[in-house]
């Protein structure tokens, strides 16, 4: 969802020679450019992104397949560990990585958890590959001349091919109320409108337009990187009180 708004953003935008890369080709209209990798496979990364010179900039949007936390967090650690150990070598002209994360980072997916949450806070036990990459990246990072930031939206909606698309889970209970004669109401306790753990999604646009910002504005003097929580700009606070009714 992020990396096909990502994309069609750069489009409008312009002044961008994008390269998507993924093992599937996009399935939206675009003039970025496709290369075919699978990032699972060391090798084929060292192929294809080692080739690829002229990248200046990263935006690490992608995921492993699947909903389990626990399952995934091998998985997608060495998606960005391939990737990046084969591109990175290979681009001198390097400017900035930016790497998506989310709320999950504050342990949002294991239940209730102090709001709001910040920056600061101690992690959640593991494992949660949002650290692991982090760890991963700072690492890379450290006497490089090229700069990163971290994203943190709350829930990703929008039209993708995944699983973890809350769109999708709502359409069926609303599906289900209609067929029933049920009203269409939230199925949840009456604290969870008071004290509830992330508040509303950000616009697409806005989570896209976030990353190139920070992008443009982290790189023109940092040798390090913040973590950027989509729904509070650059304050160190990513999880504020829910407006749900």
């Amino acid at each position: 969802m992020v990396g096909a708004n990502m994309a069609q953003l750069l489009d409008q935008v312009g002044g961008w020679d994008v390269t998507i890369v993924s093992r599937r080709a996009p399935e939206f209209e675009t003039r970025a450019r496709h290369v075919a990798c699978d990032m699972s496979d060391p090798d084929d990364c060292a192929r294809v992104l080692g080739a690829m010179n002229a990248t200046t900039h990263i935006f690490w949007t992608g995921h492993a397949t699947g909903t389990r936390w626990v399952d995934k967090a091998a998985r997608d650690t060495d998606l960005f560990r391939n990737a990046m150990t084969a591109i990175e070598p290979a681009s001198p002209h390097l400017v900035h990585v930016c790497l998506l994360q989310g709320s999950k980072y504050y342990g949002r997916h294991l239940g209730p958890f102090k709001t709001p949450a910040k920056e600061s806070d101690a992690r959640h036990f593991p494992p949660n590959f949002y650290y692991t990459q982090e760890d991963f990246l700072k690492q890379l990072a450290e006497g490089k001349r090229w700069s990163w930031s971290l994203m943190r939206p709350h829930i990703v909606c929008g039209y993708a091919r995944t699983d973890i698309n809350l769109p999708k889970p709502i359409a069926v209970y609303a599906t289900l109320c209609k067929k029933l004669g049920l009203p269409f109401t939230a199925p949840v306790m009456l604290n969870c409108s008071t004290k509830a753990c992330c508040g509303p999604p950000p616009p697409r646009r806005r989570r896209t337009r976030l990353s190139t910002w920070s992008t443009a504005t982290i790189s023109a003097g940092s040798t390090c990187g913040p973590a950027l929580p989509s729904t509070s700009g650059w304050k160190p606070v990513a999880c504020s009180r829910s407006t749900l009714n």
